[in-house]
């Protein structure tokens, strides 16, 4: 019985939504981050969590991989730790 209300509310709540469209092509940059801020606060936090993903794998990864394969380091399971992860990392 409690199942049934909840979905007949649902299906209430889904009448009672509204679509509005924006126009954000006329927004100056500040107020399109506020909107974005206000729309998904956790953007922001993926997207810096990302940036270091990145700089790991440009400044750590990449060069370290780049010394296996030209032979300068030799292979063991730390090493393929590494590879393993800039695979991760890369596709």
């Amino acid at each position: 019985m409690k199942l049934i209300l909840l979905l007949s509310n649902c299906s209430a709540l889904d009448d009672a939504i509204e679509k509005v469209t924006r126009d954000v092509g006329s927004l100056t940059r500040e107020e399109k981050l506020e909107l974005i801020q206000k729309d998904s606060p956790e953007l922001f936090t993926l997207l810096d969590s990302l940036k270091e993903k990145i700089s790991e794998l440009r400044n750590k990864l990449h060069p370290l991989i780049r010394r296996i394969r030209d032979g300068f380091l030799p292979t063991s399971k730390g090493v393929n730790y590494l590879e393993v992860k800039y695979r991760t990392f890369t596709f």
